[in-house]
């Protein structure tokens, strides 16, 4: 298995992403920084290759940050991390890439960028969504199916989430999963509180 510990910086570490990689060609992962010391950036890229010149994530010193990347992964199930500040990073493995099975079954099918909600502005028509609250959380549930030119049968979509916290508020985070399952133990996006704006790219089942 992979290392424990932060990552020191300037240094990659292995990380295995599934046992057996069978037809996974590429994982679907979120990393996220944790504090680093100093202003950080991460790679992250096949083993044995030579690693690309773009960073995949950045964070300013001390905070928590998250992004998602697709990234390919090497024979044995591997991916290398590298970070250039002294930092925990976490990596969370949201899916895989096949090279196998129908071209329909899994398909990624394109739509028109479309703001599905926005919950600045109260539920509408034009703005549907319902609002609770668990606990301390506060919970957002809308359709995604069959709107905004998502097909029937759809198993899963991409979007891109914006956290926006508001001023004076804390730190937090916000995760995205289909309505009705528990809630994941990950975050999609995180924010550093007090006016702080955050987004992301999330890959969620409906």
């Amino acid at each position: 298995g992979a290392d424990s510990g932060r990552l020191r910086a300037g240094t990659g570490r292995l990380v295995p992403v599934v046992d057996d990689r069978g037809d996974h060609r590429a994982a679907v992962v979120t990393l996220t920084y944790v504090r680093p010391v100093g202003t950080a950036y991460a790679v992250v890229w096949e083993p044995r290759t030579p690693r690309p010149p773009s960073s995949n994530i950045n964070a300013q010193n001390n905070e928590v940050a998250a992004n998602t990347s697709i990234v390919p992964i090497d024979a044995d199930g591997n991916i290398v991390v590298y970070s250039s500040a002294t930092s925990h990073v976490l990596v969370d493995v949201i899916g895989f890439f096949d090279v196998s099975g129908s071209t329909a079954a899994g398909r990624f099918e394109p739509v028109g960028p479309t703001r599905m909600v926005d919950t600045r502005n109260e539920s509408s028509p034009e703005n549907l969504y319902e609002e609770s609250v668990d606990g301390n959380d506060r919970v957002v549930a809308f359709a995604v199916e069959g709107s905004f030119d998502v097909p029937a049968g759809t198993s899963a979509v991409a979007l891109i989430v914006t956290a926006l916290s508001a001023p004076g508020a804390p730190a937090g985070y916000l995760t995205a999963h289909p309505l009705g399952t528990a809630v994941p133990t990950t975050s999609n996006v995180n924010v550093s509180g007090n006016g702080d704006r955050r987004a992301n790219l999330v890959i969620v089942p409906v």
